[in-house]
């Protein structure tokens, strides 16, 4: 949908649905009007059954290759429901300010929305970080500290935090006031997962008090290979690039959207592919073919021509080999070199330019 039909409110700027996506997969919500049965204003799907919604966002890591083909990423949006200010105090000799507000009559403390991770079997030692730009880390992590149990967030610049898989995970979300935050989830798989394997991560936002679900998305991760993925994965690229260069740099989308083609090019490097060819699209066209442009393709051609070369000299050298005499002797010394060096080449070859056992 490629059409301008949307006003986008950030600029005033009509544009299509394309692009006002911001990931590759979307939210969907369904609602259902029956005129004696109405949704009151502010009701979620947590809390109204005429409402339903459903996010699944599929995603592929590749098995074997580098790390960087193990990259899983998905954009998320939410916004907090931190509780209104009701009441204002000062504790006793501390001069610290707090904030309640009522929950069935009665004022409590005002606590943050988080972040509820269940890791459904993904293995431990995956690095995951979070990147959210309109909070600070050291705030998630003063607010994490004051949670029961071990501490298993990490600081990794000041907007970003790494997240040690367990079971379950919580992340709070320490905004002022109830606020639009936008998101950037990267998980990079160890090199111990196997092509078939399946993962499932479910993420929900946690409201302040009472604790409800205020929303919910899951990722489902598909260890595939990299001749699988990574026709999709260009493609992907191409058009988030195509998405990021219509969002203006006040927008709180830009920093998140900066990153996310970083990811997204290393992803398309590590399966093979060359991020610095694709251009921005609408259609997600293929990348170009500028063979002078891509150093990888220049360094495979120059391993096949040493390959093509000592396949020839091996051949000569086996001829020589089977001459009587000096000549026979000097070619079976020949015979043996060459064929070291065929299959140290041969085995570079086949590493760096990932050919396939065919």
């Amino acid at each position: 949908q490629t059409t301008p039909r949307y006003t986008d409110p950030s600029d005033g700027v009509m544009k299509s649905i394309q692009d006002l996506i911001r990931g590759r997969h979307q939210c969907l919500v369904a609602e259902i009007r029956f005129g004696p049965d109405s949704i009151p204003l502010g009701d979620t799907p947590a809390n109204n059954d005429n409402l339903a919604q459903r996010n699944l966002a599929i995603v592929e890591s590749d098995n074997p290759g580098p790390a960087d083909s193990h990259l899983v990423v998905h954009t998320f949006d939410l916004r907090t429901t931190w509780p209104q200010k009701t009441k204002r105090d000062v504790r006793f000799g501390a001069g610290e300010e707090t904030f309640t507000h009522a929950v069935r009559g009665h004022d409590h403390a005002a606590e943050f929305d988080e972040l509820m991770i269940q890791w459904n079997g993904v293995p431990e030692d995956s690095e995951v970080t979070l990147f959210m730009p309109d909070l600070d880390a050291d705030a998630i992590l003063a607010a994490a500290a004051r949670r029961s149990g071990p501490q298993r967030l990490e600081r990794v610049d000041a907007h970003t935090i790494r997240c040690l898989v367990a079971d379950v995970n919580y992340i709070p979300l320490p905004a002022p006031a109830p606020m639009h935050i936008a998101g950037l989830m990267t998980i990079r798989l160890p090199d111990s997962v196997r092509v078939g394997e399946r993962y499932s991560v479910v993420v929900r936002q946690l409201g302040g008090l009472p604790r409800y679900v205020v929303g919910t998305f899951e990722m489902f991760i598909s260890v595939s290979t990299s001749e699988a993925i990574r026709p999709e994965e260009e493609r992907t690229l191409a058009v988030i690039k195509h998405i990021a260069g219509t969002i203006k740099p006040a927008s709180r989308w830009y920093s998140v959207f900066q990153r996310y083609v970083a990811v997204l090019g290393d992803k398309v490097r590590g399966v093979g592919g060359s991020p610095g060819q694709i251009d921005p699209s609408t259609a997600g066209e293929p990348p170009r073919t500028d063979d002078h442009e891509d150093p990888r393709r220049q360094r495979c051609c120059r391993l096949l021509w040493w390959v093509i070369i000592l396949l020839a000299l091996f051949i000569i050298a086996a001829a020589l080999a089977s001459l009587p005499g000096s000549a026979g002797v000097l070619g079976a010394w020949l015979f043996v070199l060459i064929a070291i060096a065929l299959a140290i080449v041969f085995v570079i070859w086949v590493r760096v330019c990932r050919m396939s056992g065919c």
